[in-house]
């Protein structure tokens, strides 16, 4: 009983420690830095919502709402979707080779 009473008590006083000090003072320098510098909407703008990646999401998917037929779609993303050649080729390539390639560089560039 006298443990359990303790253990609660050393809890709540790190409770209270944590609170005082905050939860950055137990980060890494470099991820203290950031936080405190860099807003955490502006790291997902960085991350996620990247005008290129927007870009090139949009010229692939294009296509094929706009296609009628499999044939059509291949042809529009080979002329008018401005793909990098590594991009497009990695398109067409069978899932059993995609898959054995995961951990290869050489797959998406």
């Amino acid at each position: 009983m006298l443990t359990w009473i303790s253990l609660v008590l050393l809890g709540f006083s790190f409770y209270v420690y944590l609170r005082q000090v905050g939860i950055l003072y137990f980060m890494p320098s470099n991820v203290n830095n950031l936080l405190t510098q860099v807003s955490f909407f502006d790291i997902l703008v960085q991350i996620i919502i990247h005008r290129n990646l927007s870009k090139l999401i949009g010229n692939i998917v294009t296509p094929f709402l706009t296609a009628h037929t499999a044939e059509e779609a291949k042809n529009i993303l080979k002329t008018e979707a401005k793909l990098p050649d590594y991009i497009y080729k990695g398109l067409f390539q069978k899932v059993s080779k995609v898959s054995n390639n995961v951990g290869s560089y050489e797959l998406f560039a």
